[in-house]
């Protein structure tokens, strides 16, 4: 039976994901901050498929967060889901702004690469990486920080090169999170990306795109429309 660590879990996709893979028989490890609404989705997950969810509270954001402590009271697990999504304002203050980057970029960064090392212990392991994508240029600091978590996820993936350990970068677009394109074709349900997301699991592909054009969308915004 596989294990999976889903850390954002009380988020709209980490909800869906949790229900997928709980469905699915997978043993799940879930995370976020708000520790009543983890309970709850914990209830729902035993008693809807019978399975025995461990909870793990953990703050990204708190100074007394440390990444190794999360990753340590996981224990063993065949795969690492990490929903990043959060700070997507660029108004605040300048802790606010060094807030949107440590949840989005330096946390995240260390606990895949604490998760990767434990990984490497029993030589396999995956890790997935979902982000959302965001095209509304005022959005600039959560957009900057996620690509530089994709910039660290590519530099990781050379130092695995060769092991069975392999990091899946997922760019998603969400009903929940659209700006341009309200009520069009150009947007889908978090069940149909979870649904894509957990097809790609367990196999080859480094980056994916939901919906799948949106990797057109992305090329044209990088090198047209934000230059």
């Amino acid at each position: 039976m596989p294990k999976a660590l889903i850390i954002g879990a009380t988020s709209s996709f980490g909800v869906e994901l949790a229900r997928k893979l709980a469905a699915q028989k997978w043993q799940l490890i879930i995370s976020d901050y708000d520790e009543e609404e983890l309970t709850l989705l914990k209830k729902d997950l035993d008693i809807r498929y019978q399975t025995r969810t461990q909870v793990i509270e953990a703050n990204l954001n708190e100074i007394t967060f440390h990444p190794e402590d999360l990753v340590e009271e996981a224990g063993d697990f065949d795969t690492m889901f990490l929903v990043i999504g959060s700070g997507f304002s660029s108004e605040g203050s300048a802790k606010d702004i060094a807030d949107v980057i440590k949840i989005n970029f330096s946390a995240p960064a260390q606990i895949i690469q604490l998760a990767t090392k434990q990984m490497q212990q029993k030589g396999r392991g995956q890790i997935v990486v979902i982000s959302y994508i965001v095209n509304d240029p005022d959005k600039y600091i959560y957009k900057s920080t996620t690509r530089g978590l994709l910039s660290f996820i590519r530099g990781l993936r050379y130092k695995l090169a060769g092991s069975d350990i392999s990091i899946l970068s997922v760019r998603c677009r969400v009903v929940d999170d659209l700006i341009d394109f309200y009520h069009t074709p150009f947007w889908s349900k978090h069940k149909t990306i979870v649904e894509q997301v957990i097809a790609y699991v367990g196999g080859k592909s480094k980056s994916i795109f939901l919906p799948w054009y949106y990797r057109f969308v992305d090329l044209y915004n990088t090198l047209v429309r934000f230059r």
